[in-house]
């Protein structure tokens, strides 16, 4: 039987992570620049496309890969006030747990914020920061999340403060923007996390999780955007 491709969202730079997904027999969509967004974010995933379930929310602008949605089954709602700089960047940057979305309220789109309990952070770039694994547990590189969930909310959340990941433009990136599940098992880094100062902390806990550690490269993580999952 053949095996049925996962659907990833993937932003129209980070080509190596696409060439790798396609070359596993994968089914990417490209997130297209957006000239709205700043120049060096214009094709993050993570700022124009938030998964929730069978419906998939997309920046209003991205009306090729809303098609591309469509046509594989899914249902879209469009979000049109995403725009150039904070808090409006961060209208689709947050992440559900259960049935609540972690994020922060004056960032987010009422279209996610009216139709999920919202989980208040101070962190507007809540999905950047974080890698949710499974539907309980998160990786974060930002103390606030870490604190809001692990200290106040009882979740199972682990904190590894970040200043080296790369992201063109900006003093550092996020730890979600360099990664992103490509199986229920595999995290794909876009360079080699034990380039990071807490990189073996990391790496240790991916590994108690059960999860392995895919590198593309031998550089320094840099910050793309992640890889948005949909099946």
């Amino acid at each position: 039987m053949e095996k049925r491709k996962r659907v990833f969202c993937v932003g129209a730079d980070a080509h190596d992570v696409t060439a790798f997904l396609r070359g596993r027999g994968e089914d990417v969509l490209t997130v297209e620049r957006d000239p709205v967004l700043p120049e060096p974010l214009a094709s993050h995933a993570d700022l124009q496309v938030f998964p929730a379930g069978d419906t998939v929310f997309v920046n209003g602008r991205q009306e090729e890969l809303a098609e591309g949605l469509r046509s594989r089954g899914f249902r879209v709602e469009t979000v049109d006030d995403v725009g150039n700089t904070y808090p409006a960047d961060c209208r689709l940057n947050g992440f559900l747990l259960g049935d609540r979305i972690v994020g922060n309220g004056r960032c987010l789109s009422r279209s996610l914020t009216e139709r999920f309990a919202l989980l208040e952070v101070k962190q507007g770039y809540a999905k950047c920061s974080s890698v949710v694994i499974g539907t309980d547990t998160v990786f974060t590189d930002d103390f606030s999340i870490f604190r809001r969930l692990n200290r106040e909310e009882g979740i199972d959340c682990r904190c590894f403060p970040q200043n080296e990941i790369l992201l063109e433009g900006y003093d550092k990136g996020f730890l979600g923007g360099c990664c992103g599940f490509i199986s229920d098992h595999e995290l794909l880094f876009s360079g080699d996390p034990a380039r990071l100062s807490n990189g073996g902390e990391l790496l240790d806990a991916l590994e108690e999780k059960g999860l392995e550690a895919i590198r593309l490269g031998g550089e320094v993580p840099r910050d793309f955007g992640g890889i948005i999952r949909l099946t």
